[in-house]
């Protein structure tokens, strides 16, 4: 099922979203796609609560929300920020239907209503495809590289 008709919004991101990440964060796609192997103890309240500080002290940390029949229910998180954007769909059944391509349409235009020239992505880690056929196919560009990541960029 493709999910690419369906309405989608974004909503603030508050602290008692933070319940939901818990639950998204217990997904090992959703860890292997965002979380550095390293990393400890990506599950915690205190390491999500530092997460979401840092990515809402960089951009515009939000809640995404798909209309299900008429109820708004919160699939994942995202931000927009000129030098990242990272996106979760937490809720498996969101995933790989075309969601993500349009939360990255709508964050770019969003990003041109600000008047910006450019977004840069400084990191999608070489393992995840799925990030990186969803950003392509919006016009992102290969740009760089690090060990573990592909750094992309689009000008707007």
């Amino acid at each position: 099922m493709d999910f690419t008709d369906i309405e989608i919004r974004l909503r603030k991101f508050v602290e008692s979203d933070i319940a939901l990440a818990e639950i998204w964060y217990t997904d090992p796609v959703v860890l292997a796609g965002v979380i550095s192997p390293e990393q400890k103890d990506p599950l915690s309240e205190d390491y999500l609560r530092a997460m979401y500080n840092d990515l809402g002290s960089r951009g515009e940390l939000s809640v995404i929300e798909v209309n299900a029949n008429g109820e708004w229910l919160p699939i994942g998180e995202v931000t927009l920020a000129s030098n990242t954007l990272p996106i979760v769909i937490g809720d498996p059944r969101y995933r790989g239907r075309g969601v993500g391509k349009k939360v990255i349409q709508l964050l770019l235009s969003q990003a041109r209503e600000k008047g910006w020239d450019k977004v840069t992505l400084k990191g999608i880690y070489k393992d995840n495809i799925s990030s990186q056929r969803a950003f392509e196919s919006c016009g992102f560009i290969k740009v760089g590289e690090s060990d573990k990541c592909y750094i992309y960029e689009l000008v707007l």
